[in-house]
């Protein structure tokens, strides 16, 4: 008997993308006035794709590299009930 499949299973064409956390480079409007560090953009979600696929992407400082900020970008199957 084969497994049954999970709707995560399915290829797509995210399956050719970077993974979910890559490092963006820092925006040059992202700065701060003072120059004493950059701004983290605020987390964006999009609307629900015809799959029921919702994206969000969020952004956070690089531990690392303080100057540099890091992308998340996590996708959330929906169901309504």
């Amino acid at each position: 008997m084969a497994p049954a499949t999970r709707w995560g299973d399915d290829a797509d064409s995210s399956d050719d993308e970077e993974p979910m956390m890559t490092e963006a480079s820092q925006p040059s409007t992202s700065e701060a006035p003072s120059g004493k560090g950059i701004t983290v953009p605020p987390t964006h979600t999009s609307r629900v794709d015809s799959k029921g696929i919702k994206t969000v992407t969020s952004y956070r400082l690089d531990p690392a590299n303080p100057q540099r900020l890091l992308k998340t970008i996590t996708k959330i199957r929906v169901t309504y009930d």
